[in-house]
């Protein structure tokens, strides 16, 4: 009706919409008592986006999503290999003999296949499903999460990164809130300059440790510095690729390259320059070569994708891997030879 709000016959197309089926009229009930905070007889946006974050319509709507991304030939159903890059895409850990015992659970037909139904009646009922809302939840409602994860890998992660994580937990807003979500200006502005902090300390202690071992700075910049500024590009990367989207995983590393060259160097440069009234001086030896190595590596890559299909593989993955090391074997060549 375009008023702004809607009604239960809304509702119920909007939820069908979501998740993927249609509601009977005891589920549309259910859920408009849920939604409707007001008893108004009317969902506003802010009420549906509220119920909405922290449902279990959400994470269905996402599983009906990534099924349907898995079932590469469109017919309905995924077969054992669909189903692996399935349970991936919903970041759920199986090994191989547990993987064929969930196949064999699910394939009521016997024909190697499941279909939507039968997957979402398993993993509505899962760890898993239920791991998910609470971790929406948490989300959503906000604050400092103190449980400890299970795996040696995931604590270790969570004691390293916990002092970093509880800096940045009190001094900076925590936007997830609903009523502190007008404190996102103030929230980007202090990531930007805890970024400015780290990205500082980092150069600082990997020229330090340059100069102890003996590492001119033009290899730590070309290693060490290099891959730990890619570390938050290679993370953001494999989110999105594990959601499908691999497009964008290759665009954010791309365009993060370009955001380095064309606003990271001249930035800073110009600033010095209007500070102290007087050029940046860079080192010239070997820009020409260098710049046309990058050139070339550029090439490689739009080549390489081109010639796997437009697909992100494994043996692609192990290719670009190959190229970085040859990267950097021809440039410590070239400095020390």
């Amino acid at each position: 009706t375009k008023d702004g709000f809607i009604d239960r016959a809304e509702l119920k197309a909007l939820l069908q919409r979501v998740t993927g089926k249609e509601s009977d009229d005891a589920e549309v009930e259910e859920a408009m008592a849920s939604i409707d905070a007001d008893h108004d007889g009317k969902i506003s946006f802010a009420e549906f986006e509220e119920w909405y974050n922290v449902s279990e319509a959400r994470i269905r709507a996402e599983m009906v999503s990534v099924f349907k991304r898995a079932d590469s030939n469109n017919n309905g159903t995924v077969d054992k290999g669909e189903l692996g890059g399935l349970l991936q895409l919903l970041d759920i850990s199986m090994e191989e003999a547990d993987l064929k015992r969930l196949m064999d659970e699910l394939d009521y037909n016997n024909n190697g296949a499941i279909g939507l139904p039968e997957f979402e009646r398993w993993y509505t009922n899962s760890v898993f499903f239920r791991d998910r809302k609470e971790e929406y939840e948490h989300e959503y409602v906000g604050g400092l999460n103190t449980d400890i994860p299970d795996g040696f890998r995931q604590k270790v992660m969570f004691f390293v990164s916990w002092p970093i994580v509880l800096t940045l937990y009190l001094t900076l807003p925590d936007v997830r809130v609903k009523h502190k979500r007008k404190w996102a200006p103030v929230g980007f502005l202090g990531s930007i300059a805890w970024i400015g902090g780290f990205s500082y300390l980092m150069v600082w202690w990997a020229t330090v440790f340059g100069d102890t071992v003996g590492i001119p700075p033009k290899i730590m910049g070309l290693t060490f510095l290099a891959a730990g500024t890619s570390v938050p590009d290679l993370l953001t990367s494999v989110i999105v690729a594990k959601q499908g989207h691999g497009d964008m995983a290759v665009s954010s590393s791309i365009g993060s390259n370009i955001f380095d060259v064309l606003i990271g160097l001249p930035l800073p440069w110009f600033i010095y320059s209007l500070v102290n009234g007087k050029p940046v001086g860079v080192g010239s030896d070997g820009v020409v070569v260098s710049v046309l190595i990058l050139l070339a590596m550029v090439a490689v890559v739009i080549i390489s994708i081109a010639l796997s299909g437009w697909r992100l593989s494994k043996k692609l993955g192990i290719f670009m891997f190959f190229m970085y090391v040859v990267f950097i074997v021809q440039d410590l060549l070239r400095y020390y030879l």
